[in-house]
């Protein structure tokens, strides 16, 4: 399969909420406004770092997040929280680029995109065989005649899309932009293992043929609800080394995950964990279909838009490419 570090991290944190979103392809009529500001505080970022454009970042931060809110079902109350939030990206962005005029570090490309071959992975994809024999499902029929079509043995892939490659003290480094109310010590230890920073290194290195000494993790500090200035706001730094031993650990871990995952659309293998049901202390989009024992409502979700990782399959087989509207990877962050 092609795996992207989104797709790696719902598995893990619930098979069957993997299922709902990428197979059923079910997307919640609204998104949480964490995601819909993290979302759009990326890409304008990435247009500040690359063209050192505010005016145009600001725009674009605008023209972002009211994109990625066009198909939801807001309330008039909900229409004015919408507006207070594209003015707290836009002052977020005005922060990172009030730092970034006193920067010593350079750019070496605003974005890096890659979608390797994971070795020793070559196996039968179930997801290219759906796509080129539709109507002579695998997982629908397991006891069916092998597939002999050579495109379908492939080796598993990693895509993804890392926010920037810079150079700093004389090393290389991915940097890595988060939006969180997280405070203290707590947010910055989950980042000494994450598999997402270390994902993009190892696919910067193995992609571009560029390998980073590490990331430099920003964390914009968003304002609490409740918080007496609801737009004060602060950018910290923090970096992290990852070593050869690091980066081939994390290129079995991820290879095994892709394995598991495939192993679990072959056969219907989508069970729960009740534990991230609230994660990021937010009900999961799929929590009343859960308790309904998965009965479909009609209407309750929207179908969901092709991403890049949807797009990379038809790239491969040199097969015309749908219309992709997600970009990168979906933010998973409180």
């Amino acid at each position: 399969m092609i795996i992207n570090l989104s797709r790696a991290a719902f598995f893990m944190q619930c098979r069957r909420k993997t299922y709902d979103m990428f197979v059923l392809g079910q997307d919640p009529h609204q998104t949480p406004d964490v995601l819909v500001i993290g979302g759009a505080y990326h890409a304008a970022v990435a247009f500040l770092t690359a063209h050192k454009d505010r005016a145009g970042a600001l725009e674009m931060a605008e023209v972002e997040y009211r994109k990625r809110i066009a198909k939801d079902t807001l309330l008039p109350e909900e229409r004015a929280i919408a507006e207070k939030n594209i003015e707290l990206t836009k002052r977020m962005l005005n922060v990172q680029a009030d730092m970034y005029e006193k920067d010593d570090w350079t750019l070496l490309q605003p974005e890096v995109e890659f979608c390797v071959e994971l070795p020793k992975t070559i196996h039968h994809c179930a997801f290219i065989h759906q796509i080129l024999w539709p109507n002579c499902s695998l997982t629908d029929n397991p006891d069916m005649e092998p597939c002999t079509d050579p495109r379908c043995f492939v080796n598993h892939r990693l895509k993804g899309k890392a926010d920037g490659l810079i150079s700093w003290k004389s090393r290389v480094w991915i940097i890595e932009r988060k939006t969180s109310g997280v405070p203290g010590e707590f947010f910055w230890t989950q980042w000494q293992l994450a598999a997402q920073p270390t994902g993009y290194i190892y696919g910067c290195w193995k992609g571009a043929g560029i390998k980073p000494n590490g990331f430099i993790l920003e964390k914009t500090t968003k304002p609490r609800k409740n918080a007496s200035d609801p737009f004060h706001i602060t950018i910290e730094r923090e970096p992290f080394l990852r070593s050869d031993a690091d980066l081939l650990e994390f290129e079995s871990d991820i290879s095994q995950i892709a394995r598991d995952y495939e192993r679990a659309y072959t056969e219907n293998a989508w069970y729960k964990n009740t534990a991230s049901c609230t994660a990021w202390n937010r009900k999961c989009y799929y929590h009343e279909q859960c308790k309904r024992n998965q009965e479909v409502m009609p209407g309750e979700f929207r179908p969901r838009d092709k991403d890049y990782v949807d797009a990379e399959y038809y790239r491969l087989l040199g097969l015309p490419i749908p219309e992709v509207k997600i970009q990168r990877e979906q933010v998973i962050e409180p």
